[in-house]
C-alpha cells in the first residue's frame, strides 16, 4: 500500500501514551445506546447486515450495540488496552492509528460504514484521517463521525465568560487538538479530498434536573432532540455527518 504523501506522522509514543493514561476516561464496557449512539444509528444504511469499521472504538461499547444487530464489526483503537478489552469480549480488533497508517495492513477488506465518533478532534490532521479511512470503504458505502460542538449555546456562554477550562471528558476534553463548529466543518471535509457530505445533525444537549426538571426529562429530552436536529450550530451537543465518496448518492 503507497504512503499518502498528505498524510503527516504525529508523535506516536507520546500520543498513544497519552491516551493509555486516559483509558478510564474514555473506555465503556457497557452495551447500551446513548444520545449519540442513537443519531448515529439513524444515519445507518437500511440493511440487515453490515460490515463496520469503528475507527477509535475505546472498549468497544459501540462495536457491541452493532454486534447486537446483526452486523459484523471490527475495531481499531491507539489504545492498546482497549484493543484488548474489546477482543475479551469476542470482537476482532486491531491496534493501530489512520494519520500514520499503523495497523492498516492488518484491517483487510473494505467496509459498508466506518464510523469515528469523537476521534476526529483528538488528530493533528482530521482531514488526512478521514481520506486514509476512505481507502477501507466501499464505493457505495458511508462514514460516519461524530465531533464536539464547541459552537453550541452551554460551550459558548462558557468562552464568553472567560473560560476555557480543560476537563477530563466533554466539549472542554483536555485530549482536544481540534475544535468543530458547524461552519468549519466543510473546511475538513474539504481537506479530505474525494468526500462528499450526505447529511449533518446533532445530538441532543443533557436535559437539565435542577429546580425539579427532573420530573420533565422526558418531554425534555424529545424537545431537545429536534432542536439539536433543527439548529445543530446551536443545540447540538455533538454535530453527526455523514459522508460518501464524491460522486456516489450513498
Amino acid at each position: 500500500m503507497k504512503e499518502d504523501p498528505g498524510a503527516k506522522a504525529a508523535p506516536l509514543a507520546p500520543y498513544q501514551q497519552f491516551y493509555e493514561r486516559k483509558a478510564a476516561c474514555y473506555h465503556d464496557e457497557s452495551s447500551v445506546a446513548g444520545r449519540r449512539e442513537k443519531v448515529v444509528l439513524e444515519l445507518f444504511p437500511k440493511k440487515d447486515r453490515l460490515r463496520v469499521l469503528d475507527y477509535g472504538c475505546g472498549s468497544g461499547r459501540f462495536l457491541r450495540i452493532l454486534r447486537g444487530q446483526g452486523h459484523d464489526v471490527v475495531g481499531m483503537d491507539i489504545s492498546e488496552a482497549a484493543v484488548e478489552t474489546v477482543r475479551g469480549s469476542g470482537i476482532d480488533a486491531v491496534a493501530g492509528e489512520a494519520e500514520t497508517r499503523r495497523g492498516f495492513d492488518k484491517l483487510g477488506g473494505t467496509f459498508d460504514v466506518i464510523t469515528a465518533l469523537d476521534v476526529l478532534e483528538h488528530t493533528f490532521d482530521p482531514g488526512c484521517v478521514i481520506r486514509n479511512l476512505f481507502q477501507f470503504l466501499r464505493e457505495d458505502g458511508c462514514l460516519i463521525a461524530s465531533v464536539p460542538n464547541v459552537g453550541c449555546l452551554p460551550a459558548r456562554a462558557t468562552i464568553m465568560g472567560g473560560r476555557f477550562p480543560a476537563t477530563p471528558t466533554g466539549i472542554f476534553d483536555s485530549g482536544h487538538i481540534r475544535w468543530f463548529t458547524v461552519s468549519n466543518l466543510g473546511h475538513y471535509v474539504e481537506q479530505a479530498g474525494g468526500a462528499k457530505l450526505l447529511a449533518r445533525t446533532g445530538t441532543p444537549m443533557p436535559s437539565l434536573s435542577k429546580f425539579g426538571l427532573w420530573r420533565l426529562e422526558k418531554l425534555q429530552d424529545r424537545m431537545l432532540a429536534w432542536m439539536a436536529k433543527q439548529w445543530p450550530s446551536l443545540w447540538g451537543y455533538q454535530i453527526v455527518f455523514k459522508l460518501t465518496h464524491a460522486g456516489d448518492e450513498g
